[in-house]
């Protein structure tokens, strides 16, 4: 093996024997420098340093990876996600969370325990998410499920839709909700979420901050002015209609794999 892994490798797993991870890691290498290659010229470009730069992070989370792994589970990686998964890589390990989450993958192609799980799938996925749908993700991947539709109504139960997918979660910077929105379609589109607006949460004290949100007290606002304008007074109340946004069993394989390999699976 050559200097490829064994400089990361020994600052990642110290006095850890490598000969135990040889045959796999010497397969990884392979597949690294055909997506990847020699990439050492004399003179090169700020690009080429960047990209150069953020490929040694990507190599150092995925080996930190691999170090965490039992040695009785490595095996040779599974080629169908790691080819892809490092030409993929290319155009999104710039941004932190999305590069570690390829590293994950990628570790995770070489983990026994895993083979029922990981899908080849998970690359094309992977490669349309923005770091944005990755917090979003990992908000309902942590429980919060809690999603809503506001409406205008009529005294005769006619409904004007105002906003749908308002979703509020802490842990998202600014809540907006056109980027919150549109992240959920992602998500629905890819597989990973279903959105399901004819059953809620038994737990309605989920729906709290969805109600408390800057989109839903703006709407309040709207309703109320636009009760003066001719054509718009015959919008009377505001409506809530309560939703869920739930990981599929692909979305749960997913996210095991590329947002938590360290915990227990449960399906």
């Amino acid at each position: 093996m050559n200097d490829f892994l064994m400089t990361t490798l020994g600052g990642v797993v110290g006095g850890l024997s490598v000969k135990a991870f040889s045959g796999p890691l010497k397969t990884l290498e392979d597949a690294w420098f055909l997506a990847v290659g020699h990439k050492f010229e004399n003179t090169k470009s700020k690009l080429q340093a960047k990209i150069d730069a953020d490929y040694e992070r990507l190599k150092y989370d995925m080996l930190k990876n691999i170090h965490h792994t039992p040695a009785d589970r490595i095996k040779d990686p599974n080629m169908q996600i790691v080819g892809p998964a490092l030409e993929a890589a290319k155009y999104s390990i710039s941004n932190e969370t999305l590069r570690q989450m390829f590293a994950k993958l990628i570790s995770s192609s070489m983990d026994t325990d895993k083979n029922e799980i990981i899908h080849p799938a998970f690359v094309d996925v992977l490669k349309q998410l923005s770091p944005f749908d990755a917090q979003v993700l990992q908000a309902i991947y942590n429980g919060n499920e809690a999603v809503a539709k506001i409406l205008f109504g009529t005294d005769n139960h006619s409904f004007k839709e105002m906003a749908t997918n308002v979703y509020i979660d802490e842990s998202l910077p600014n809540n907006d909700h056109k980027l919150t929105s549109s992240s959920l379609d992602n998500l629905n589109r890819l597989g990973i979420i279903n959105i399901d607006y004819n059953q809620n949460l038994s737990d309605l004290s989920q729906y709290d901050p969805i109600k408390e949100s800057i989109t839903y007290q703006k709407l309040k606002l709207t309703l109320e002015a636009l009760k003066d304008i001719d054509g718009f007074s015959v919008y009377t109340s505001i409506e809530f209609r309560k939703g869920i946004c739930r990981l599929t069993q692909f979305g749960q394989d997913f996210s095991f794999i590329c947002l938590d390999s360290d915990g227990d699976y449960s399906s």
